[in-house]
C-alpha cells in the first residue's frame, strides 16, 4: 500500500487533483473531451455527476458516481485521445454497448481495457466507476496502434493481484496528498502488459487464443441477430467447437442463449437511445430485434439495465450550475499526453 510519510523522493510523480459535483448538463460539457455522453434518466433520482480527477505523470485517473447516461465516442474524441488507452472498474452499476471490436458488458467484478481509437456506443445505468487513461507507448504500443481489448475477472489468481494494485493506486490518490508512487504506477502498468498479452509473455499464448476466439464468435452473434437466425447449434456449426467449450465460453454470461437475448436487448436501447423522440420507437426497436411482446421486451431490459425502456430514458435535470476552471485538468492532460 503507498504510504506517503515514507515514499523516497526519487519514488515521487505529483498529483494534480480536481473535485465535482455538477449536474447532467455541466458533466456533458466537461467530458466532452473525453466522450460525448446524452444524459437519461433511471427511476432513481438524477443527481449528475460527483467525484474526483487526478493527473498523475502520464496517467489520468478518475472516480465518478454518475446517474445513467448513453455514450458514444466521435471521430473528433478519436483523432484527440486514439493514442491513449482506458482502463475501467465498475463498483456499480452497468455499461452495455458495441465498438468496432464487438460487443461488449460492462459490470461490477473485471476490469476492462479499451482502445480510444475505436468507434463505439453504449447504455450506462447509474454508475460508481473507476477510470484510468494511459497513453499505448507507455504499454509498449505505437500511438496508432489497435491494442487488444481485454477484460480481467477478479476472481483469478492473476485478477486478485492486478485487483490489489489498482486499489492501491485509488487509495493513494484518495490520501489527499500531493504525491503518488513512480514504483507502484510501474507495478500496475506491468501487470496491465501481461494482461494484454505484451510480448514476451508465452505463458499466456494459448488462453489469449481462446479468448480470440470467444470474441470472433461474439462479432459473429452481433453480426446475425438482426436476421433472428444465429443458435447455439449455428455457432456448433460455424466454428467447429464443441458444445461443451461453446457453453464454457459464453457461462460467464448466463449461457449463449442469455448472452444472444442481452445483444437484442442492448442493440434495441441504442435504437431506442438515437430515436427517443420518435412515437412507437420503444415498440419498434423490439420487433426489430426480435422480441415477441411488450412484456417480454420490458423483462428483458429490466434484467441487463435494471429498469424498463420507460424508467430509462426520462428529461434530465436542466442546468444548474456553468462550468468554468473544472475543465482545465482534462485540457492539461491532454495536451501533456497529445502524440
Amino acid at each position: 500500500m503507498f504510504d506517503r510519510i515514507e515514499t523516497a523522493s526519487e519514488d515521487r510523480l505529483e498529483v494534480e487533483a480536481m473535485a465535482i459535483d455538477l449536474c447532467t448538463d455541466a458533466f456533458c460539457e466537461l467530458t466532452m473531451s473525453l466522450q460525448a455522453p446524452v444524459p437519461s434518466c433511471s427511476d432513481a433520482p438524477h443527481f449528475g455527476a460527483k467525484g474526483m480527477f487526478w493527473q498523475v505523470g502520464p496517467a489520468f485517473f478518475s472516480v465518478l458516481e454518475m446517474g445513467s447516461y448513453i455514450f458514444s465516442r466521435t471521430l473528433q474524441q478519436i483523432q484527440d485521445f486514439g493514442h491513449t488507452v482506458a482502463i475501467e472498474r465498475y463498483r456499480r452499476g452497468v455499461g452495455h454497448g458495441a465498438s468496432e471490436g464487438g460487443p461488449y458488458n460492462m459490470h461490477p467484478g473485471e476490469l476492462y481495457v479499451f482502445d480510444m481509437q475505436t468507434r463505439c456506443q453504449s447504455v450506462h445505468l447509474n454508475l460508481h466507476v473507476e477510470d484510468m487513461h494511459l497513453p499505448k507507448t507507455l504499454l509498449g504500443f505505437a500511438p496508432d496502434e489497435l491494442i487488444p481489448e481485454v477484460d480481467v475477472p477478479q476472481d483469478t489468481m492473476f485478477g486478485q493481484i492486478l485487483f490489489a494494485e489498482w486499489d492501491s493506486l485509488f487509495a493513494a490518490l484518495r490520501c489527499d496528498d500531493r504525491y503518488l508512487s513512480d514504483a507502484a504506477l510501474d507495478r500496475f502498468v506491468a501487470c496491465i502488459k501481461i494482461a494484454m498479452g505484451v510480448p514476451p509473455q508465452r505463458e499466456v499464448v494459448r488462453a489469449l487464443a481462446r479468448l480470440a476466439l470467444f470474441y470472433q464468435i461474439c462479432r459473429f452473434i452481433v453480426s446475425l441477430i438482426v436476421h433472428r437466425v444465429v443458435s447455439a447449434s449455428h455457432l456448433l456449426r460455424q466454428f467447429g467447437v464443441s458444445r461443451a467449450g461453446l457453453y464454457r465460453m459464453f457461462e460467464p454470461h448466463g449461457g449463449v442463449r442469455n448472452y444472444i437475448t442481452t445483444r437484442r436487448a442492448v442493440r434495441a436501447m441504442l435504437d431506442i437511445s438515437q430515436n427517443i423522440s420518435l412515437r412507437g420507437i420503444v415498440s419498434a426497436a423490439a420487433e426489430r430485434w426480435g422480441f415477441s411482446s411488450a412484456p417480454n421486451f420490458n423483462r428483458a431490459i429490466k434484467r441487463v439495465f435494471g429498469a424498463t425502456p420507460g424508467a430509462v430514458f426520462k428529461a434530465p435535470n436542466p442546468r444548474q450550475i456553468q462550468v468554468g476552471r473544472e475543465a482545465s485538468l482534462i485540457e492539461s492532460y491532454m495536451a501533456s499526453i497529445a502524440a
